[in-house]
Parts: structure tokens; C-alpha cells; sequence
């Protein structure tokens, strides 16, 4: 999934501040790329929970397994 930053908005928000306008740009483009690179996104995080509870549910199959197992050695 995309992750999306405007680089044009930020950079003027830098000029409005008194930022050289190479400079703002620069420093645009190197953020968008820092974040896009390093952030987890809605869809990242919705596939890590879709995995997680998969494993977890394949943990709590196992232990239910090893109970009944255990319940009838015993």
C-alpha cells in the first residue's frame, strides 16, 4: 500500500517559515521518503492482525490438543 505526503504543501509551509526553497524541497522529499519507507500503514497492520490471530489460534488449538491428551493419560 501507498503511503501518501505532500511534498509540495509541506515544502511551501517551510518558505512560509523562512526556509531557502532548495533547502525546503530537499528536506520535502527526504521526509516523504523516511516515512514511506519506516511507517507501517491501515493495511500493514490489518495483515499483522490478520497473522496473529491465525497463530494464535493455532496456539490454542495445540494446548486444547496437549489438555486432552493429558486428560485421558491421567
Amino acid at each position: 500500500m501507498t503511503f501518501s505526503f505532500d511534498t509540495l504543501e509541506y515544502a511551501e509551509k517551510l518558505i512560509d517559515a523562512g526556509v531557502d526553497e532548495k533547502h525546503a524541497k530537499a528536506q520535502a522529499h527526504a521526509l516523504r521518503d523516511a516515512i514511506s519507507e519506516n511507517v507501517a500503514t491501515k493495511h500493514d497492520l490489518e495483515m499483522l492482525e490478520k497473522n496473529l490471530i491465525i497463530k494464535i489460534g493455532a496456539m490454542l488449538v495445540g494446548v486444547v490438543g496437549i489438555l486432552a491428551i493429558l486428560i485421558k493419560v491421567l
